[in-house]
């Protein structure tokens, strides 16, 4: 007889007692798994790019996960005979991962324009303010101070906006 792979194999092939049918291999179908990654460097690549994606979205979960998985990899591929400096790499990764992690943890999860709004908003209205009454010097003022502070001020017919430019933190390319 052929047994397919992940059929389930009866202990005994003799039919069960007052039977004349022999018993069928049930078909037991694998669980689905990702396919593994080439290598070390690939796939510490890809849970980088993963870790990154998660940051850039302030998904503490997703930069977790993405760690955890990357040091389960490391520690999977750690009876691979081949001489690469793939584990080193992985774990050069690893390590900016847990740093940028920190970044996040000391500027919280919270989107800081959230945080500073309020007082983006009240400053604008005084420039606002200030441009009515035609007191430029102190419109300029407000702007400059807003631009140093990293808000972008856009005027706009309905209206001043702003985008608050996030400085570059630690651990992260300019």
């Amino acid at each position: 007889m052929r047994y397919e792979s992940g059929s389930v194999l009866p202990l005994s092939l003799e039919a069960p007692s007052g039977s004349a049918a022999p018993v069928v291999p049930q078909q037991v179908s694998a669980p689905a798994e990702p396919p593994p990654a080439a290598s070390l460097r690939i796939a510490s690549d890809e849970l980088e790019a993963r870790f990154t994606a998660a940051l850039d979205t302030r998904d503490l979960d997703g930069c977790v996960s993405a760690a955890l998985e990357l040091e389960q990899c490391i520690t999977d591929w750690t009876a691979d005979t081949n001489d690469s400096d793939d584990a080193d790499h992985a774990r050069g990764l690893l390590r900016g991962m847990i740093l940028r992690l920190g970044d996040l943890a000391v500027a919280g999860v919270r989107d800081p324009a959230e945080t500073v709004g309020p007082f983006v908003d009240a400053l604008l209205d005084l420039r606002s303010r200030a441009r009515e009454t035609r007191d430029f010097a102190t419109s300029d003022r407000v702007r400059d101070a807003l631009t140093g502070a990293g808000v972008e001020v856009r005027d706009t017919p309905t209206g001043p906006e702003w985008i608050w430019h996030q400085p570059v933190q630690f651990g992260q390319a300019e």
